[in-house]
């Protein structure tokens, strides 16, 4: 698993990090997603899974965990910057893209993108240093991808 992990975020030497704050973080931002709405909806929740599971390569047992861990730090998180500094650090611009897209998948999985979660991602974006033409080029992307999953 580590070497998978090391492989999709691209890290040289995996002593230079914790994996699990990695983890954390991208999951964090995955349910700040989830509740910028205030509405914890069951697909949300189902996306994140699948999420982890399929790009981190994790174990369901292991995305329960990381998801339980990541929703009670968001929950006492002050600010988004302990989340998104992680990521800023350790991830280039294509992995921040990737992250991106997911976050829109995860506003995408009940159907339906509320301005809240519209507002938390465009958020997420400047903190990520990522233009405004990446965050709607990831918004389609995502969009048109859940499409076809739908279909």
């Amino acid at each position: 698993m580590k070497a998978k992990l090391k492989e999709w975020f691209g890290l040289d030497e995996p002593e230079q990090i914790e994996t699990h704050d990695i983890q954390h973080a991208a999951a964090a931002l995955m349910v700040e997603v989830m509740v910028a709405d205030h509405d914890w909806d069951d697909m949300e929740v189902e996306k994140i899974h699948e999420l982890l599971i399929g790009n981190l390569n994790l174990t369901q047992a292991e995305s329960q965990d990381i998801l339980e861990e990541a929703t009670t730090k968001q929950q006492s998180a002050n600010d988004l910057y302990q989340f998104t500094s992680v990521v800023n650090e350790h991830y280039d611009n294509d992995q921040k893209f990737e992250l991106l897209k997911q976050l829109w998948m995860v506003a995408y999985a009940d159907a339906q993108v509320d301005r809240y979660e519209e507002h938390m991602i465009r958020k997420l974006a400047d903190l990520l240093h990522l233009p405004h033409s990446q965050f709607i080029r990831a918004k389609i992307l995502a969009r048109d991808e859940m499409e076809e999953n739908q279909a």
